[in-house]
């Protein structure tokens, strides 16, 4: 049986070995915090509410999915909610919140990165397209 000062020991220098080392380092290829759990969706407007700070985004003929605008949304190539009007093709790149999708990027969408509101990553989309 092991002595209970050699005990007290072992775990001492494991305690400073971990304090000494600090904190584990992200693994390798992780995504930083900034992109982790977005989502890239492309489609057309439906509709956009001002009072909601809503978006609604056609992806297919039959699916529709609601975005939330807030204060730290970006509009990139776009001059704000005003520029999104009804049919305009966007990209938007949303991050799942408390069971709803909001919006941390909205662009124009473009033809040669369009995955036809596939919602995810599509295989036209470049290396390391977020």
């Amino acid at each position: 049986m092991t002595h209970p000062r050699a005990w007290a020991t072992a775990a001492a220098t494991a305690v400073a070995t971990a304090l000494i080392a600090g904190p584990a380092s992200a693994p390798a290829g992780a995504k930083s915090s900034s992109s982790a759990g977005l989502r890239s969706f492309h489609g057309t407007v439906v509709s956009v509410s001002n009072s909601d700070r809503t978006l609604r985004l056609r992806r297919s003929a039959s699916l529709t999915t609601t975005f939330r605008i807030t204060s730290t949304t970006v509009f990139d190539g776009l001059s704000g909610i005003s520029a999104l009007t009804r049919g305009r093709a966007v990209e938007v790149k949303a991050r799942l919140v408390g069971g709803r999708w909001v919006a941390r990027k909205i662009e124009p969408a473009t033809r040669s990165r369009d995955d036809h509101g596939s919602g995810g990553h599509g295989a036209d989309d470049p290396a390391g397209h977020h």
